[in-house]
């Protein structure tokens, strides 16, 4: 899986020469869903209200992305799943 930071003006080639390798694209720019990063959920006060903040504003804003959430201990994984978002492990 690649990631979105990628050369300067090189961002479809390279996405390109990852999926025709057999890779798979993670995300094309900051648009395509929302990560929740550890700087965010420490902010937000935790992981439940920090998804449960970005479900409401997607809800209250009509958009349809993925929430993915950068987790540290398989605590946090354990919230995350028992909230409902996707994993990104550090």
């Amino acid at each position: 899986m690649d990631t979105r930071k990628t050369t300067p003006n090189f961002r479809l080639m390279e996405k390109w020469a990852v999926a025709i390798g057999g890779g798979r694209n993670h995300r094309f720019a900051l648009y395509d869903m929302v990560m929740l990063k550890d700087n965010h959920i420490d902010m937000a006060g935790g992981i439940r209200v920090a998804i449960e903040n970005v479900k409401n504003y997607l809800y209250e804003n009509n958009k349809s992305l993925k929430i993915e959430v950068e987790t540290r201990t398989l605590k946090e994984v354990m919230e995350v799943i028992r909230v409902g978002a996707w994993i990104l492990s550090c």
